[in-house]
């Protein structure tokens, strides 16, 4: 597929991906993604209110109440996930009566079943083909889902910042995309490949060009106006270097998302006194004392966490999101051949 023909399908004009990031990508951050012509998305969490989120990249694209939704959502498919299917069902047919444009779905141990899920909503009502993208960490898992009713698969290799496949199970993208891409090549339909790991200027697209379409990014829009970031958050990020952003499952045992995520997935996020206790041999039961007592009280986020990509070190200044977008794209519009 030529690269215009997958701006065309996605309804864009840049080849930008928001990445869906929990309690991060709300409505302003999605909505500001496609006004400067790439594809927004709102990430689902269990603290967010998704009507008020929706509401607010209504307001900021002006749009009514029952227009199209331009705007896509990420969902941590474990959250939906039950024995019997009926929570997933319910909470993918909200969305579908949304009318989005995009559904990112990845962690859980149901993801076809969901995949199937909303294809047979959208059926029950009518409704417009919604584009379906699952993140991936491996290429076996990849080509599994080659074989589903999907429009995009997100390679997301191990630079990437939040969630993803350990050092252990994962790879750097430049390792991950090639056999990826050498599957697709053979399919008679294939999903688009995107690309998702530290990559937020024109190199790195063109680093990629050669198996993937488009790019996802989110550590370069951690810092802009439109994040859910608070400022401290914001402010850690902007004096971090690229080597402070590291894998690890600190924040996620102390938390108790291990559990949740499993075990071939870890987190990257910014280095802090937290990290360095760890290093030093201090005990979980103390971390998650000092973590408790550190909430609502670390101006700093000496302890808390700030998730991160490797390619951190590049925010340097706060930037609107739209802004962002709008650069990339001209960016690599001199770039392209023609």
């Amino acid at each position: 597929m030529a690269l215009d023909d997958f701006l065309a399908r996605f309804g864009i004009t840049v080849p930008v991906v928001l990445a869906p990031m929990s309690g991060i990508a709300g409505g302003a951050l999605a909505a500001a993604v496609c006004r400067g012509g790439g594809l927004g998305l709102i990430g689902h969490s269990e603290g967010l209110k998704l009507d008020e989120e929706v509401a607010i990249a209504r307001v900021a694209l002006g749009l009514g109440t029952d227009d199209a939704f331009p705007v896509g959502f990420g969902i941590l498919g474990f959250q939906i996930d039950s024995p019997d299917g009926k929570k997933a069902e319910a909470y993918l047919r909200q969305l579908v009566r949304l009318r989005p444009k995009a559904i990112w779905l990845c962690f859980g141990t149901q993801i076809e079943q969901q995949v199937q899920l909303i294809r047979k909503i959208e059926k029950e009502l009518s409704s417009a083909r919604i584009l379906i993208l699952i993140q991936v960490g491996t290429a076996e898992y990849g080509k599994k889902v080659a074989e589903w009713d999907v429009d995009a698969i997100v390679a997301q290799g191990t630079e990437a910042g939040g969630h993803g496949n350990s050092h252990a199970t994962g790879l750097p993208l430049l390792s991950l995309l090639p056999p990826l891409a050498s599957h697709l090549s053979i399919l008679p339909h294939p999903p688009i490949l995107l690309a998702a790991g530290g990559l937020s200027t024109p190199a790195h697209f063109l680093s990629v060009r050669p198996y993937a379409l488009g790019i996802i990014m989110g550590t370069a829009f951690l810092a802009s106006p439109e994040s859910l970031y608070s400022p401290a958050h914001k402010k850690k990020l902007l004096l971090a270097k690229n080597e402070d952003a590291k894998r690890g499952l600190i924040f996620d045992r102390i938390n108790g998302w291990d559990v949740l995520f499993g075990e071939e997935i870890d987190g990257r996020a910014l280095v802090n006194e937290t990290t360095k206790d760890e290093d030093d041999g201090v005990e979980l039961n103390e971390l998650r004392e000092k973590y408790e007592k550190a909430k609502g009280n670390d101006p700093e986020m000496e302890r808390l966490v700030v998730w991160a990509g490797s390619g951190v070190g590049l925010l340097t200044e706060v930037v609107p999101a739209e802004a962002i977008v709008r650069a990339f794209g001209a960016g690599i519009a001199d770039r392209l051949p023609a």
